[in-house]
């Protein structure tokens, strides 16, 4: 037996009520009485202990096995090799008549027996064995099970049964260290640069081969050979799994192949986890004059974990940056109270508002950026990022692109099917009709009176439902109603100050309140700025010591009013290249000149990737219509190319604000010395098709070149 760990075994019986007992260990002599053995062994301290000292198997480990394992857990074949021995000690034992001599000499058909032999005869014929079970393999099998009275030692061991060819060990020492050394060097990506680390079983063992060679080498006498295929995929099978699959697919493949569904802690309440995602959309949009496609468009937006309700959205061709992130976040923080005016015919409301407590990104450049971490700043929100390729990371709002797919988008016509759907004729560039803002209408209504009033969920319950449940607990924050809204979601970028005030790429900036600045810190700096993308008329520059921003104003408002970030860029490559100058005048030219280029080149049907990048270039996207948005969730006239359009395509132009006077100049500002453009002969109309329109007319330019005036 075991008292509290110490081996103890039996000496003498009680003769007056105790128990002698003899410490193992020490031959310490120990009495105990019947009660107190009772009380160790009812508490646990007394483990009783049938294995004989002695005894090769009388180990920790063997009892740790045999306390993990059972018979059901081996192969078969062991399994009814228990069964045998086990049913033949038992035969055995209960058909032998007490005090009979197993040995005694009978006579059986003329032959000399014995009684044990019969009864081992008789067991194997029962248990369908040719081969009836000697004596002496009986009194071995009863030794094992005396030994530890466990039927799984009768098992056996044939693992090691047969005749193997012995690996030498300094070969063997050689194999395992350079495949433990290949796998380091992937799992740590010591590849060549550029390239990816590879581990294969040819290169494992060309150096075990160089490795041997220099062994034999280096001693005369040694005569090691080149161990076998199989040996080295045996060795190899002996390293983790998981290690082999990272030297052999790479670190980012190897994680998605053991990713795990365990749980986690979820959000209790609304804002308290959302998503942000972006994924180019498989529906091709068309200009509403034209009736051209202008391709796939983005859409980036936040989903709230808790009620699976879009909390705000970015649709459009600008491709993902800090700029569809900040429009998309600053929608989500607004109210949606525009919904009900615009589109009056929208039952319900979208009830998702409120600045998030923890927002979760991928891993894209511009989630990195500068912009992000001031918004977040001044927001005082929480954000983390996940892993690369770990969409698992973020289910909510991944299943949320799939539900729209399935739900809206592929009953729509221009939907883009996949590359293994047979398309049967199909183009999406020839069937779809649909225009930006009429998607936003459609978007607004399935998202509001579809999906967020559909059950799902193991609640079973509406997002609507969900989310009034989780603001009960926890109210949503709301902005406050003096907040300029176009500096707390504007994106950073890096400017410099002179006698001329800032200078942002190109363009000047001054105010009396840089005036003092540059007082203060000197006439000439380097400063943080932060722009509005959509309008570059006006832009704020940070004071380091009071932490506040100062609003500087364009010098030249009719170049800069709703000019756009990514359109300044085309006008100065343009004006780079077609005059050799970036100057105001020039600046000015190259947009009238790209302006009348692209106005004319748009009917002619030209490439889906040229209509997108003229999409992209006019700003056709939701930053121009909820940048619009007050605290309030009110929207205001419409900017960009959506200028004198109402929100609604449905309704007519009359009915909106009347049109801003054109931003740009009606004639070409005369540039002296500098050579004509080419003619390029006009590319022939690839859609000679007429395609309804809403009773809305939108032009991509906002306000149309004066030849194209009286076009249908």
């Amino acid at each position: 037996m075991r008292i509290d760990g110490v081996p103890f075994r039996f000496a003498t019986s009680p003769a007056d009520g105790e128990w002698q007992l003899v410490e193992t260990l020490t031959n310490r002599l120990v009495s105990k009485t019947v009660p107190q053995l009772d009380a160790l062994y009812t508490a646990g301290a007394l483990v009783l202990d049938a294995e004989r000292a002695g005894d090769p198997r009388k180990t920790d480990d063997t009892r740790r096995r045999r306390a993990v394992t059972s018979i059901a857990d081996r192969p078969e074949a062991d399994q009814q090799r228990v069964a045998f021995r086990t049913a033949v000690l038992r035969a055995v034992a209960s058909r032998t008549v007490a005090g009979a001599r197993l040995c005694s000499a009978v006579t059986d058909d003329g032959r000399k027996t014995t009684e044990l032999e019969k009864i081992l005869a008789e067991v194997s014929k029962e248990h369908g064995r040719a081969k009836p079970v000697s004596v002496p393999t009986y009194f071995r099998w009863k030794a094992i099970h005396d030994a530890t009275g466990d039927n799984l030692d009768l098992a056996g061991r044939f693992a090691a049964s047969g005749r193997h060819k012995q690996m030498d060990p300094r070969v063997r020492r050689i194999v395992v260290q350079t495949m433990a050394d290949a796998l380091e060097d992937a799992r740590d990506n010591k590849g060549a640069p550029g390239h990816s680390p590879t581990c294969t079983m040819r290169a494992i063992r060309t150096t075990i081969a160089n490795q041997l060679r220099l062994e034999n080498a280096r001693d005369p006498t040694a005569t090691l050979t080149m161990p076998s295929l199989q040996a080295c995929y045996r060795l190899w099978g002996e390293f983790p799994a998981y290690d082999r699959d990272v030297a052999k697919y790479g670190k980012t493949r190897a994680r998605m192949m053991y990713r795990s569904t365990r749980g986690h802690d979820g959000p209790e309440a609304c804002l308290d986890l959302v998503e942000y995602d972006e994924t180019r959309l498989p529906l091709f949009l068309f200009d509403e004059l034209f009736g051209v496609p202008l391709g796939r468009a983005w859409l980036s937006w936040y989903l709230d974990v808790y009620s699976q309700v879009p909390m705000g959205f970015y649709l459009g061709f600008e491709p993902p940056s800090d700029l569809t992130i900040a429009s998309a976040l600053r929608h989500a923080c607004l109210p949606k109270t525009y919904v009900q005016t615009a589109y009056p015919d929208i039952r319900n409301v979208l009830p998702a508002a409120g600045i998030p407590r923890l927002l979760t990104f991928d891993n894209s450049l511009a989630q990195h950026g500068k912009s992000i971490e001031s918004i977040t700043y001044d927001l005082d929100i929480p954000y983390k990022f996940t892993r690369v390729r770990t969409p698992w990371f973020k289910p909510v709002v991944e299943n949320a692109f799939n539900l729209l797919n399935k739900l809206l988008l592929q009953e729509m016509p221009g939907f883009v099917l996949g590359k293994d759907i047979d398309p049967q004729d199909y183009d999406p560039a020839k069937n779809g009709c649909i225009g930006l803002r009429h998607f936003l209408y459609i978007f607004h209504k399935w998202l509001i009176d579809v999906y967020c009033d559909t059950p799902r969920g193991r609640w079973n319950i509406t997002p609507r439902d969900r989310w009034l449940d989780g603001v009960r607990t926890r109210p949503p924050e709301l902005l406050e109603r003096a907040t300029d809204l176009d500096l707390l979601f504007g994106i950073v970028r890096d400017g410099s100050i002179d006698h001329h005030g800032v200078t942002f790429r190109k363009i000047l900036y001054y105010s009396d309140g840089l005036h003092a600045f540059r007082r203060r810190y000197g006439h000439k700096a380097k400063v943080k700025v932060k722009i509005d993308p959509s309008n570059l008329s006006v832009i704020h520059i940070f004071e380091p010591r009071e932490r506040f921003w100062i609003r500087v104003e364009a010098n030249d408002k009719r170049y800069t009013q709703n000019l756009s970030l990514h359109r300044h860029e085309l006008n100065l490559k343009f004006a780079n290249e077609r005059y050799g100058r970036d100057d105001a005048e020039a600046l000015q030219a190259a947009q009238w000149e790209l302006q009348q280029l692209i106005a004319d080149a748009l009917p002619m049907a030209l490439s889906i990737r040229t209509n997108t990048l003229i999409a992209r270039t006019f700003g056709i996207g939701t930053q121009h219509i909820f940048n619009n948005l007050d605290t309030d969730g009110s929207l205001g006239p419409l900017s960009g190319p959506f200028a004198g359009q109402p929100l609604n395509p449905c309704q007519t132009p009359a009915s909106a604000p009347p049109q801003p006077a054109a931003e740009l100049p009606a004639q070409p500002v005369p540039m002296v010395g500098t050579p004509s453009p080419p003619v390029t002969p006009a590319r022939p109309k690839r859609i000679q098709r007429e395609i309804p329109l809403y009773d809305a007319d939108l032009s991509l330019g906002g306000s149309r070149p004066p030849q194209l005036e009286g076009k249908p």
